[in-house]
């Protein structure tokens, strides 16, 4: 995305902490159980299973209409240029901290 690349993802986690739908082609997903065995966490766990169709509908959209990727890109790239530089990064922080000296709250 930093770069101005089109992206398509799965419309589920941290992902979506930085992309939506005006930066990124996000698939609509599932939640699926993950089967016992296949991770060696503990617990139950659930997987995003995308959909297939759309995505592949995403992709082809991005073939057919370079225009459409070009904005796509660009408006990702700037997307994460202003909000998730060390500038920004670093403001989000002082503003945090500033409100826990001020209320006391941590």
């Amino acid at each position: 995305m930093y770069f101005g690349k089109p992206v398509v993802a799965t419309a589920y986690s941290g992902n979506c902490d930085f992309m939506n739908a005006d930066t990124a082609c996000l698939v609509d997903y599932d939640l699926v159980a993950v089967r016992e065995g296949a991770v060696s966490t503990r617990g139950s766990q659930v997987w995003a299973e995308p959909n297939v169709d759309q995505a592949t509908s995403y992709m082809r959209q991005l073939l057919d209409d370079r225009d459409f990727g070009r904005g796509l890109g660009g408006r990702a790239s700037a997307h994460v240029r202003t909000n998730f530089s060390y500038r920004a990064a670093g403001l989000r922080y002082l503003k945090r901290i500033q409100e826990i000296l001020r209320t006391g709250a941590a």
